[in-house]
């Protein structure tokens, strides 16, 4: 007990205050989540993410169109920029002359990402077509095999 007890003595000690310290910080974050920086990064990350979704949208039903209606997708030459002042020259394919009618019919947000988006990130390369295809294969396989499996046959 008093000044020379072993309470007062720990109470000193420089790991305890430390502790204090962050029992404290923890308690204030643990009260308001949005102070801690990691909710704040994931928070970023989250929003780049719906913003990747939302650009992503209108090329994946570009896609889903072609596949459904069974039209080829690339023509001759299919590299370069989308959005020019001219006309292409020679036949670059059916998804890029949908992307471009898209954007001519007024979808703003396709035509600012195309804009806005580094050559390398704009999701209408043909890799990238055919990884997206990829993927809705394996979506449409995957409802495909949930409506045999329910079925009584």
């Amino acid at each position: 007990m008093g000044k020379s007890g072993d309470l007062e003595c720990h109470e000193r000690l420089e790991y305890h205050k430390s502790a204090v310290i962050a029992g404290n910080n923890f308690l204030k974050y643990f009260h308001d989540p949005t102070l801690e920086v990691r909710n704040q990064v994931d928070a970023s990350h989250l929003s780049q993410v719906q913003e990747n979704r939302k650009r992503l949208i209108p090329i994946v039903k570009i896609i889903l169109f072609l596949g459904r209606q069974n039209i080829a997708f690339r023509g001759h030459r299919d590299d370069g920029p989308i959005l020019t002042d001219s006309l292409p020259i020679k036949n670059e394919g059916n998804f890029r002359a949908l992307v471009r009618f898209r954007v001519d019919a007024g979808d703003k947000e396709l035509k600012s990402h195309l804009e806005n988006s580094s050559s390398k990130a704009t999701y209408v390369s043909k890799t990238t077509q055919e990884q997206l295809i990829e993927c809705s294969r394996l979506v449409i396989l995957d409802k495909i095999l949930k409506r045999v499996t329910k079925s009584s046959f």
